[in-house]
C-alpha cells in the first residue's frame, strides 16, 4: 500500500510541478503519517500453534497460504472468490 502512496504522490508532484508549471508554493500535499508501533515477531511454536490451530482443511490451507505468502491483513481481508482463478 505505501508504494501506492509513494506513485500517486509522485504523479500529483508530476502533474501540478511539469505538466501545469504551478511552482511548489502554489500546491501542497501533507505528508503522510509513518507508524511508529513495530510488527511483533511470533517464535516458530507459536506460528505452528496458530497455522495447526484450524481442524477444517479448508481453514487451515487457507492460514498456510496467508502467511506463506506474507500477506498483510488488510490484504487479506480485501481477498474474493475471483482472485483465485489463474489466468
Amino acid at each position: 500500500m505505501i508504494d501506492g502512496v509513494n506513485v500517486q504522490v509522485s504523479a500529483y508532484k508530476c502533474f501540478y510541478g511539469e505538466l501545469l508549471q504551478r511552482p511548489g508554493t502554489q500546491f501542497s500535499l501533507p505528508p503522510r503519517g509513518r507508524s511508529r508501533k513495530r510488527p511483533s515477531v511470533r517464535d516458530r511454536a507459536t506460528m505452528r500453534a496458530i497455522l495447526e490451530a484450524p481442524h477444517c482443511l479448508k481453514h487451515k490451507a487457507m492460514l498456510t497460504l496467508v502467511y506463506g505468502s506474507g500477506l498483510r491483513v488488510s490484504e487479506v481481508m480485501r481477498l474474493r472468490p475471483c482472485h483465485t482463478r489463474i489466468a
